[in-house]
């Protein structure tokens, strides 16, 4: 093992990798001083056996990381895993993990942050710390340099809700055919947009008034979990009056189809009836602001102005973290202004 300078000033190591054929790395450094560190890094440490500690590179994490997320976790979420490994090996590159340090990490964070959100970059530094998570748990890494990453800070979000007059104006301008039935869906369940399209007549049970939002081969909610909905009197008359307008009895439609189909057998995509309701807002002149999420927002929202306890909420919401649910009850802030001037001095 050694070090040598090439042409363009940087020191490179040449070792022996675990099969004895000759390797090399780049130290990324210029001054032979620093080479040297890197050289006094790299040189594996002793387990208590007494064997050599195997080098695992970035990408043969990769392979073992990727085979875990598939299989315990959701298939967008493994997607999202596998963009940030792409990342992670274009940034950083292809080099021993245990080589990789908190101020690369620093730098990895900073460049995302210049092609993405830094919400975003956030969420992404919060996967990279899994992933050296789980190679800690293979017991291929000893600490995780993301432990010092701070995340950015991130300013917090009005939460829009849409006023009840807005609501109605909306409903009454809606012409989709279905549009006004999906926005009436998100009001009175709270559902994500995800879970509404994914919706099949199976997930809905009339004699127990109980809709179960529910993973499926092509569909995982965002916590994992499946989430039970009680079915409200305005919903159970929604929902009547969808399968009459379609000249349908529930217990004769094929369970297996989709609540908001196209009339051709397949579910209307979250895009498509996001854009026909963000055509219908932009043409009624409201806040550019108001999406689909709006409608679960407002959902959310109303509850908590109505005095659902907040644990209620959290469980209706399908929020795997309180913190998200608490978020909402700034909202009512303006509400509580009348109860503080009754207090006269």
């Amino acid at each position: 093992m050694f070090l040598y300078k090439r042409s363009n000033g940087i020191y490179y190591l040449c070792y022996k990798d675990d099969s004895g054929k000759r390797a090399f790395i780049s130290t990324k450094e210029k001054k032979k001083t620093d080479a040297l560190k890197f050289l006094t890094n790299f040189k594996n440490k002793p387990n208590p056996s007494g064997d050599k500690i195997k080098l695992i590179y970035l990408s043969e994490l990769r392979n073992e990381v990727m085979k875990y997320v598939t299989a315990n976790l959701g298939f967008k979420t493994a997607d999202a895993y596998k963009n940030t490994f792409n990342q992670l090996l274009h940034i950083i590159g292809d080099k021993p993990i245990k080589l990789i340090t908190s101020a690369e990490i620093e730098h990895y964070k900073v460049t995302r942050a210049e092609a993405i959100a830094k919400s975003t970059a956030n969420m992404d530094l919060i996967r990279v710390g899994a992933i050296f998570n789980i190679a800690i748990r293979f017991q291929w890494l000893e600490s995780n340099p993301v432990k010092n990453v701070k995340r950015f800070k991130i300013p917090q979000k009005e939460i829009i809700a849409i006023p009840d007059n807005e609501i109605e104006l909306i409903l009454n301008n809606t012409e989709h055919p279905k549009l006004k039935n999906f926005i009436l869906f998100g009001l009175m369940t709270g559902c994500r947009r995800n879970e509404i399209v994914n919706i099949q007549w199976k997930d809905i049970d009339l004699r127990e008034r109980i809709l179960t939002i529910r993973n499926k081969p092509n569909f995982v909610t965002k916590t994992g979990r499946i989430r039970l909905i009680p079915i409200s009197d305005s919903l159970e008359s929604l929902i009547k009056k969808m399968q009459n307008n379609e000249g349908n009895i529930l217990s004769f439609r094929n369970p297996e189809s989709y609540v908001f189909d196209n009339g051709k057998g397949y579910k209307y995509s979250v895009a498509y009836m996001g854009n026909v309701f963000k055509n219908t807002i932009k043409k009624l002149n409201l806040d550019s602001r108001y999406s689909m999420h709006s409608l679960r927002r407002t959902f959310i929202t109303k509850l908590i102005k109505s005095g659902v306890p907040i644990n209620y909420v959290k469980e209706l919401a399908g929020h795997s973290d309180i913190k998200t649910t608490t978020a909402y009850v700034s909202v009512t802030t303006n509400d509580l202004r009348n109860a503080v001037n009754k207090i006269n001095l």
